[in-house]
């Protein structure tokens, strides 16, 4: 951990470093049976300077609560690119620890991408770190931390991290909006790329 955050650190000065303003936007509807969930969500991706469309994604997740320490999920992502076409396969674990109004989040994930349905990538660990408190019964703020690492030939490569800090507004018993701002570093070979994300998502929940 302690060569991540020196990485993390050093990596905006002994590189390269190019800079881009991204705005994501999308709507998710989830319906809950029990333990078992349901979430189908479109997301729009614009990138240079919100100017150009980089990708749109289409997902399919399907979650089962044994615990608040254990939530396995699995999902199925579509990605559309000007150019190309991928598919990507996700198996995730969430653990949530409560404290009062606090709530801390893990959330482990394997996920791998297909380019045009036919030629598999690396496979991508996800490790995020969140907490959320709920500073009012409709108004959520959060903080979330994500590593993401690369498998290469048996080899874990660091690949990029994500800062992230919004709020989730309840519009409604069945509707909330989120707010978030991102703070992107992707590792690229020579280069460090920082990328300043804002988004929205409108959830629809039932």
């Amino acid at each position: 951990m302690k060569k991540i955050l020196l990485l993390v650190i050093l990596s905006p000065l002994l590189t390269e470093v190019k800079t881009d303003d991204q705005l994501w936007y999308g709507i998710q509807i989830d319906k809950s049976l029990k333990n078992l969930g349901i979430e189908i969500s479109k997301e729009n991706r614009l990138k240079d300077d919100y100017n150009n469309i980089h990708k749109s994604l289409t997902e399919l997740s399907i979650s089962y609560k044994i615990h608040n320490y254990l939530k396995p999920s699995a999902q199925v992502r579509n990605i559309q690119y000007n150019d190309k076409f991928k598919s990507r396969i996700g198996l995730s674990n969430k653990a949530v620890f409560s404290q009062k109004k606090i709530k801390y989040g893990i959330k482990t994930k394997l996920q791998k991408d297909f380019l045009n349905n036919k030629t598999p990538e690396n496979l991508v660990i996800r490790n995020k770190f969140s907490i959320e408190y709920k500073f009012l019964d409709f108004f959520e703020p959060y903080l979330s931390y994500e590593l993401f690492h690369e498998l290469i030939n048996n080899n874990l490569n660091f690949e990029k991290y994500r800062v992230s800090i919004g709020t989730k507004y309840d519009i409604s018993t069945i509707s909330s909006l989120k707010l978030f701002y991102c703070y992107s570093g992707n590792f690229d070979k020579d280069d460090f790329e920082i990328i300043n994300i804002i988004g929205t998502n409108y959830e629809i929940s039932f």
